[in-house]
């Protein structure tokens, strides 16, 4: 971990600072000169970050230090183990402020140290009013600006990161409340920089220990350090973190990469009973925050119940509190939710922990008499081979629980269709008929729609000549007649249909399970190409320029009202289709758009979409959106990947690496929030059913088709003779 040389010490692992802000606010020169002998550093996970390397030397120890320079929307992205950070602003541009509260929650809620450095302020400045952590201001330009900025960096290290008795030892965890609030006290040294003193501060150590639950073990928001099951649980259970509202779904999508569902149910009934059971005492807010648990656990993932083990044990758990007049409400609510078919499969088990099919069973425990110091006392019950559970089975059996998420499953779905195919999307997921109740007759043609196999687009081939000359002008009246509106709303209902059947964990098992190819995400992949091929085959498959460039422009506009319901999915299916090969090869029908006066807003959307800086103008853009909407899934599928291959699931101690996870999570949950409240749309069935049964040419007929229509070299009279030969 370290050596030691003419007492001083080298110590081997670099201490890892983040500085962060918006672009142009001066970062890269308050780390130029704030610190020296920088040595840049490639980190071939993350090319879009800037990276250095140095080494400080503070009382003979010679400190390596890693110095991320990230842009805001990059912040949460991050899977190293951040020991300190500072967040920047230009103190002469407000906008630069604006991420500035976004920024400090990020290394606040995770108690990590950080400063605010207000940058450029020799010219015209602003303070950012802030109280709450230490913030300097520095002159960019000026003549003490270097050792201004080395001054600050300095003053970070001595004072609220380094315990140089402790640095090469294990590392300290990091406390999981905020007791070290910072106050302000503002001063202006003789260097002009704005202060801030913590006063609660004992010593000059930013490690501290927190007493847990347990006395001796660590409950902590430490990034550096892995978490026992047992502080996960702690984290899960705590009811002073209000800000962690997502603590509940992350937990429950990704507990099982480190827990058995039994194990959990044994933890949450232990955790419940110990609060004590008494008829004339209300629940503790930790009993209703198990009770929350538990509700959310088996509404959206019963599959974790099929195991007997845990469905047994929670069953007892009922029966037990039926008892208190004071948890009936409890018992009432969970009781249907427990007492119902078993699940019939455990898709989760590929990727997950499984409860051990002969796991022997423990009964909740149950209380004593009560003591004079209000304590519950708890002991097991006496073995009883014929308990009955009068109360919690005197409720009714409900046949079915709904849910709010609940959707068919797709094999027995495909197993009781009807030999006629109906108007569907998604390989059935969304069924037209089934959806807006309403009947209509069925066209017999078969589409990538109707068909199960998504993931190979290209089986589905029809000749190109197939199309008869009525078919092709049915569908382009139908589109051309048909306002963008209506078509972007009905696009966006199918969408909506898939998007608010995706579970946090479908993400998930989608990431894990490559054998799984039933689920939505799976599914909202699939539309998105079928949504692309579709454009694409209805413009190459007009002969008529004027046709194509009229269905061109109408699949634009349709962009523009897709941008604005902010279904970002569909926009980029839109987008991706007119950037297809068989697409952009058509010159005269690219001529003739360009003077359109809706191209300038296509490429405004082209630019919005773009790949740059990771699809940074998107980011910024959901960021500022409001619910409802439909994120694009495919950037944030690899924002999953990548978080995910970035670090194992347990640290070489054993510990789990929830930080990983709860990035994942937070990624996920980002994505979630846009499902409530859904949008209003009234499905048109003329036009879905029209969408649903259309042909749709593989990838290299569209190719063909293309060139057909727009031959790469021809003559002016042989174009004519074309043109007519098609309008026979």
């Amino acid at each position: 971990m370290m050596t030691l040389e003419n007492d001083s010490h080298v110590y081997i692992n670099p201490l890892i600072i983040v500085v962060a802000g918006t672009t142009n606010v001066g970062k890269s020169t308050f780390i130029r000169l704030g610190l020296q002998n920088l040595i840049s550093k490639h980190d071939s996970n993350r090319p879009d970050l800037q990276c250095h390397h140095t080494n400080v030397v503070l009382d003979q120890n010679n400190y390596p230090l890693d110095i991320i320079e990230t842009h805001s929307d990059q912040l949460t992205l991050l899977t190293q183990p951040i020991h300190g950070g500072f967040v920047c602003y230009d103190t002469s541009n407000p906008v630069s402020m604006e991420t500035v509260p976004e920024l400090l929650d990020f290394f606040l809620s995770r108690t990590i140290p950080v400063y605010l450095v207000g940058l450029k302020n020799d010219m015209a400045s602003t303070l950012y009013p802030i109280n709450t952590v230490k913030h300097y201001q520095v002159n960019a330009f000026s003549e003490e600006s270097a050792e201004q900025m080395h001054q600050v960096f300095m003053s970070f290290l001595k004072e609220d990161l380094l315990l140089p008795d402790d640095y090469p030892k294990e590392v300290k965890t990091r406390p999981s409340t905020w007791d070290s609030m910072l106050s302000v006290q503002q001063d202006v040294t003789n260097t002009g920089l704005l202060y801030m003193v913590n006063k609660n501060r004992t010593h000059s150590s930013y490690y501290t220990h927190l007493s847990s639950r347990r006395g001796s073990k660590d409950s902590s928001d430490s990034l550096t350090i892995g978490l026992t099951p047992d502080d996960i649980v702690d984290r899960l259970l705590s009811t002073r973190h209000k800000s962690d509202e997502n603590m509940i779904p992350i937990f429950l999508t990704f507990f099982r990469k480190f827990m058995k569902p039994f194990e959990l149910v044994k933890r949450l009934v232990e955790r419940f009973e110990q609060e004590g059971l008494l008829s004339t005492v209300p629940p503790t807010e930790l009993q209703k925050r198990i009770h929350i648990i538990f509700s959310l656990w088996l509404s959206y993932y019963w599959n974790d119940f099929y195991g007997s083990h845990a469905r047994r044990h929670i069953i007892l758990f009922l029966d037990n509190i039926s008892k208190y007049e004071s948890l009936t409400p409890i018992c009432d609510s969970l009781a249907p939710l427990v007492v119902r078919e078993p699940p019939l499969e455990d898709p989760d088990r590929t990727w997950g922990y499984v409860d051990q099919p002969d796991l022997p069973l423990s009964p909740p425990l149950t209380p004593r008499k009560k003591k004079d110091s209000d304590l519950s006392l708890f002991t097991p019950p006496p073995p009883d081979p014929t308990v009955t559970f009068t109360r919690l089975f005197s409720l009714k059996r409900k046949k079915k629980v709904n849910h709010s998420e609940s959707y068919p499953d797709l094999r027995s779905y495909r197993c009781l269709q009807p030999e006629l195919p109906k108007a569907e999307f998604a390989g059935g997921l969304i069924n037209i008929d089934h959806v807006v109740n309403r009947h209509y007759l069925p066209s017999s043609t078969p589409s990538i729609a109707t068909t199960y196999g998504w993931t190979s687009l290209g089986t589905s081939i029809m000749s190109s000549f197939r199309h008869a000359r009525n078919e092709k002008d049915h569908s382009f009246k139908l589109l051309n007649k048909t306002s963008e509106h209506v078509i972007a709303d009905q696009l966006t209902w199918i969408e909506a249909e898939l998007f608010t059947r995706i579970k946090p964990r479908e993400f998930v098992r989608h990431l894990w399970d490559q054998t799984d190819h039933q689920n939505t995400v799976m599914a909202s992949i699939a539309h998105f190409n079928f949504i692309s091929a579709w454009l694409v085959t209805m413009v190459v498959t007009q002969s008529r320029l004027s046709k194509r460039v009229a269905l061109l422009q109408k699949f634009m506009l349709v962009a523009v009202e897709l941008r604005h319901r902010n279904n970002y999915n569909s926009l980029m299916a839109i987008l991706a289709g007119i950037n297809s090969a068989a697409i952009l090869r058509l010159k005269q029908t690219q001529q003739a758009i360009a003077n359109k006066k809706v191209y300038q807003q296509f490429l405004s959307l082209e630019r919005l979409m773009s790949t740059d800086r990771s699809f940074n103008s998107y980011r910024m853009a959901l960021k500022a959106s409001d619910a409802p909407g439909i994120p694009y899934l495919g950037i944030h599928h690899q924002d999953l990947v990548s978080l995910a291959e970035a670090n194992k699931d347990f640290r070489p101690d054993g510990t789990v690496h929830w930080e990983k996870f709860r990035l994942m999570g937070e990624t996920i949950m980002a994505m979630m929030k846009f499902k409530h409240p859904g949008y209003s749309i009234e499905p048109d069935v003329k036009l879905l059913t029209f969408i649903a049964d259309c042909y749709i040419l593989s990838e290299d007929e569209q190719y063909k088709r293309s060139t057909l229509v727009e031959p790469k070299s021809a003559s002016t009279s042989t174009s004519r003779l074309r043109d007519l030969w098609f309008s026979l």
